[in-house]
């Protein structure tokens, strides 16, 4: 967390404990998670897991370009359904 010196007064929240916030983003995920090919859902679970995307497509063995491109097309459909 990046505290300026303009929240040195304000109270800075835990989002984990937003708990409201977390439901929301459970639901979300549910929805969009029907959109997802098997193997974007590999990628994804590796980007959850804290790997960036190039690190994602090296563990998978594909190369980057098509690991952008198959998030990219991922990102379409989920926008699609949450509209």
């Amino acid at each position: 967390v990046t505290v300026g010196l303009d929240d040195a007064g304000s109270t800075l929240t835990d989002p984990r404990q937003d708990t409201e916030r977390r439901v929301e983003g459970k639901a979300l995920l549910e929805q969009v998670v029907n959109v997802a090919t098997p193997r974007e859902a590999r990628i994804i679970n590796l980007l959850i897991d804290g790997f960036a995307l190039h690190e994602a497509a090296r563990l998978l063995k594909m190369p980057k370009g098509a690991a952008v491109s198959c998030m990219e097309d991922f990102y379409c459909r989920a926008r699609a359904v949450i509209s």
